[in-house]
């Protein structure tokens, strides 16, 4: 990756490439460009986010830095691919903490068609009312939000996107975020 600029032409020359010609080197150079210079890391149509008041958020001098301190936060976790319907039963205990992080509300098919509809929200409130263990979820504040999780603890808080008010919902027992 060293070399290659923060420009929207490469931007695009790696959006429009076809990725089933490309190796697994590639491909994973071409995601990973994609996705450290979109804006909100978007996945489907994504567009280059270019600043005149920052520098990007692609740096190729401190890449090697930041793929290994990636690799030490992510050492003792476990990544899967999985819906949520699959995924807290299968993890849920007493001791587990899931972070929850679904698409806002009113931006269902952000993250692509199909992936997590409206009433998905509703299937994820039930579901986390019945859990053993513990979760904060990050949603956008809305009154379609706070009436379908009034039943749990929600804290307001400030976030840099000034467009966007957050939320968080929490159930805990002795445990401080």
């Amino acid at each position: 990756m060293q070399g290659l600029p923060v420009a929207r032409d490469e931007f695009n020359r790696f959006l429009t490439q076809d990725a089933r010609y490309l190796t697994d080197i590639q491909r994973a150079v071409r995601w990973f460009y994609l996705i450290r210079n979109s804006y909100g890391s978007k996945i489907v149509n994504p567009t280059i986010t270019i600043s005149n008041s920052r520098a990007g958020r692609l740096n190729a001098l401190t890449l090697k830095r930041d793929i290994f301190s990636a690799q030490r936060r992510l050492a003792r976790v476990s990544l899967e691919n999985l819906s949520f319907r699959d995924f807290i039963p299968r993890m849920d205990a007493v001791d587990t903490f899931f972070y929850v992080d679904p698409p806002y509300f009113a931006c269902e098919d952000y993250y692509g068609k199909n992936i997590f509809s409206r009433e998905d929200f509703t299937v994820l409130r039930d579901m986390l009312a019945q859990i053993h263990g513990k979760f904060c979820l990050s949603i956008n504040d809305v009154p379609e939000i706070r009436e379908l999780f009034k039943p749990f603890n929600i804290k307001e808080v400030k976030t840099r996107l000034v467009w966007l008010e957050v939320i968080v919902v929490r159930r805990y027992k002795n445990c401080w975020l």
